[in-house]
Order: structure tokens, then C-alpha cells, then sequence
């Protein structure tokens, strides 16, 4: 039998505020927090709750032969654990199946190889420690931003 490697992507960025010109020098504060709750609370409800159910009935119904590929950036991660931990509990469970492969990659889902080799590096240790943290395994395969 032929098999498939399903690999899934799930990174959200942090929204950002209306900043208008009189604002310059006045405030630093560029993130919109609201639009941030209200992401990830659509991306919850609408996408990764329902997915991850999804993958985990198919882990399921294949006896545990069904496997999934995921690269979860530490700004989703991040953003999960302020806002809604009951898809990063999800993910946990996935995990625990033994069915699911969880990539390296860099934190911020940026382009650091690009321009920094240290940030680079820095960022792809704050990531491997975020997944350590969260589901105590380390990535043992790396994919670096946008497949570079």
C-alpha cells in the first residue's frame, strides 16, 4: 500500500493596530490584542478544534496507522496558550497518540536565515524548547519558513 504524508502548516501572526501618522513617537504599542482574541477564537472554533478531531477519529479508525505532520510556530503557540488552551490541550492529545510528528522550525515563522545566522539559530532554540515545553518531545526533522 502506498503511502502519504499529510504535513500541516498552522502559524497566525499577530494582528496588527490602525497606526495612524499622529500617532508616530506618541505610542509603541502596535498590536491589537482584540483582533488578536477575536483570530484566534475564529481559528479555534471554525478550524483547529474541528480538524483536530478529525485527525484524531481518522488516528482511530486506522488503529493508530494514520499519521500527521504538523509545524506549529511558537506565535500560534503563544497565542494559543493566552487565549484559547483548549487547542493546545488538543494538540497534546494528537500528540500522545504517537501518530503525530511536530517540526522544527523558527519562532517567529520568519525569514532569519536570511539575514541573521545567530537569530536564526536563537530562534530555532526558543522553538525546540516551546515544543519541549508544551508536548515533551524535540523536533528531530526541521522545516524552515515557507520551505526555504
Amino acid at each position: 500500500m502506498a503511502s502519504i504524508c499529510l504535513y500541516f502548516k498552522v502559524h497566525q501572526p499577530y494582528q496588527l493596530k490602525r497606526y495612524t501618522t499622529g500617532e508616530i513617537h506618541k505610542s509603541h504599542q502596535y498590536e491589537d490584542v482584540e483582533s488578536d482574541a477575536a483570530c484566534i477564537n475564529r481559528l479555534a472554533d471554525f478550524c483547529f478544534l474541528p480538524a483536530n478531531k478529525i485527525i484524531l477519529d481518522a488516528i482511530k479508525e486506522s488503529d493508530f496507522l494514520f499519521k500527521v505532520t504538523f509545524s506549529i510556530s511558537g506565535v500560534i503557540l503563544d497565542l494559543l496558550e493566552k487565549y484559547r488552551p483548549d487547542v493546545i490541550a488538543s494538540f497534546q492529545q494528537l500528540v500522545r497518540t504517537g501518530c503525530i510528528d511536530i517540526l522544527g522550525e523558527t519562532y517567529h515563522h520568519s525569514l532569519s536565515s536570511l539575514h541573521s545566522e545567530k537569530e536564526f539559530e536563537r530562534q530555532v532554540f526558543l522553538h525546540t524548547v516551546k515544543i519541549k515545553t508544551l508536548f515533551d518531545i524535540e523536533p528531530v526533522i526541521f522545516r524552515n519558513t515557507e520551505l526555504i
